[in-house]
Parts: structure tokens; C-alpha cells; sequence
């Protein structure tokens, strides 16, 4: 297996383990999703995932066929993304608490994105590096983060099961996204 670049800075996961500020621990539990990972794509073990994690893994291996290897999010041509941001009023209507939001990450590292319902990111922002670094994998407008095309990752994981999630490290399915964390709630899924 090849040696992966790991962000061993990223918190963790929303129901895995208490918040903690030691990186000593995030970098156990990270080795321990690596090693959960690894068996799954070898053995098709999930022992110690959690159980969403687990579902959205065979998911993306068994009916999407997801490539674990693939390098980027499949992206939409242009205008139809142009017209797409156009025509959604949520992000409308959303569009100045974003900039406000995104703006108050502008020197933490933290990036903000806005997907419409199919899973297409319609807008992103936050730190610049941050969001440079994220559009090597295509975590730019334009992209289809769905499961159905990206595997297990925070807004493709909370459309398929309409609740939010987080998604950390190597919970991901796809290794290119595994040195990020994730989360993301659907407008469907926010109580009533």
C-alpha cells in the first residue's frame, strides 16, 4: 500500500469519539481508520466503522462501483453550472449569510460550500488557500459530490441518507479525499 499524506490536524468525527486536543489521539484514531480502510478494500471487513460509514462504503463499492484510486470529483461543463447558480433560489437567498460565513474563515484554514440537491457544489469559499488546495479534487463549483460519483464523503453521504454527517479522514471512500474532513447536513434533513 502506498505511504499517504495525512492531515493529522483535522478534528474528529460527530459520534466516533469525544472532541479532544491532543493530536496524539486524532492521529490514533486516523491510523485506525486507515487500518478500517485498508481491510475493508482487502477483505470487505468493517469491523470498528461506524455504522453510516459502513453503509456508504458498500455503497460505493458495490452498486456505484466507485474507483477508490480516482483522483477528482467528476465535473459539469461550465454554463451549465453558470445557469444552475442562476436559477437556484436557495443559494439566492443563502448567498450573503455564505459570504458573511465565508468570510470569518478567510485565515482559518475552513472552507464553505453550497451543493444543490443533486449533489453539484454551486459555490465555495473560506480560506484561499484552503479552497485552492480543494479544487485539485475538483471540490469546486461545477463538481458532482454524490455518492454515486465521489463515494462516501460529507454532502454525498447526508443526500443518500437525508441526516447530516461528518466524514473524516479515512472514512472517506476515495484515498484522493481522505486528508479532509467533511461535514454536511441537506436542507431535508434539518428538523422541522
Amino acid at each position: 500500500t502506498a505511504k499517504r499524506s495525512v492531515d493529522r490536524g483535522a478534528p474528529l468525527p460527530v459520534g466516533c469519539a469525544p472532541m479532544r486536543s491532543d493530536a496524539r489521539d486524532r492521529t490514533t484514531l486516523r491510523r485506525r481508520l486507515d487500518d478500517a480502510w485498508e481491510r475493508f478494500l482487502r477483505d470487505g471487513d468493517l469491523t470498528g466503522v461506524r455504522p453510516e460509514i459502513a453503509r456508504s462504503w458498500e455503497r460505493a463499492r458495490d452498486l456505484y462501483r466507485i474507483d477508490p484510486g480516482l483522483v477528482r470529483a467528476p465535473l459539469d461543463p461550465g454554463d451549465e453550472v453558470a445557469c444552475r447558480r442562476e436559477r437556484d433560489e436557495t443559494l439566492e437567498l443563502a448567498s450573503p449569510l455564505l459570504a458573511r460565513f465565508s468570510a470569518q474563515l478567510q485565515d482559518g484554514g475552513q472552507a464553505l460550500a453550497y451543493f444543490g440537491a443533486d449533489g453539484l457544489l454551486l459555490s465555495i469559499g473560506g480560506d484561499p488557500r484552503t479552497v485552492a488546495r480543494l479544487a485539485e479534487i475538483n471540490l469546486c463549483p461545477g463538481a458532482r459530490w454524490r455518492e454515486e460519483a465521489a463515494g462516501t464523503n460529507g454532502s454525498g453521504t447526508a443526500i443518500a441518507d437525508l441526516r447530516p454527517i461528518e466524514v473524516f479522514a479515512s472514512e472517506h471512500f476515495v484515498e484522493a479525499w481522505q486528508p479532509w474532513a467533511s461535514g454536511s447536513a441537506t436542507g431535508s434533513s434539518w428538523p422541522p
